[in-house]
């Protein structure tokens, strides 16, 4: 047997030793194509989609799933993409991410979200929508504001206005303060 005949059916050992396999979330169906050398197989994820996705990828644990598992880590709620949320993860940056412009007057003053929104989006989502929140409304019509601007965010000290009312709402700040 030559080296190019001998090469060619490890090639394809290696290949139907993956079929069937199972690696997360993910069944090895077929063969796909070699890139650069890498095998890469159609996998079937539990969620029904299918993805050409290189051996050393799943094999080596650092692909478990489509991409599904990722969305669901990070959402468990499934309303990543709507308004509200948007409006939760930009309370969280304001908060707690020290690199963000406005982090200078949330965080660094101590302003936080109570534990049970920061811990769980849809104790928010239930409070936004029993406290006046409408998906619906305008963009500017439908504010998150803290009433009293020296505290944090929670059910307490929140409520949903217009701009108008939330620009009214502001706290003094001295002349050096706003530079």
């Amino acid at each position: 047997m030559s080296f190019a005949e001998r090469n060619l059916r490890l090639h394809q050992e290696a290949i139907q030793k993956q079929i069937g396999r199972k690696y997360g979330k993910l069944t090895v169906i077929k063969y796909d194509k070699s890139v650069n050398g890498n095998l890469c197989f159609i996998c079937r994820c539990e969620c029904g989609n299918e993805k050409s996705i290189q051996k050393s990828s799943f094999v080596s644990g650092s692909t478990k799933s489509c991409g599904c598992s990722h969305i669901e880590r990070n959402t468990k709620h499934n309303l990543a993409y709507t308004r509200l949320y948007k409006v939760f993860r930009n309370m969280k940056t304001r908060c707690y991410n020290k690199n963000s412009k406005d982090y200078k007057n949330y965080g660094a003053r101590g302003i936080a979200i109570c534990d049970e929104w920061l811990q769980d989006f849809s104790v928010f989502y239930r409070w936004a929508y029993e406290n006046g929140y409408d998906d619906k409304a305008p963009k500017l019509k439908c504010t998150i504001d803290r009433i009293d601007n020296n505290r944090g965010y929670c059910p307490q000290n929140c409520r949903w206005v217009d701009i108008a009312t939330q620009n009214r709402n502001r706290r003094i700040r001295s002349k050096r303060e706003a530079e």
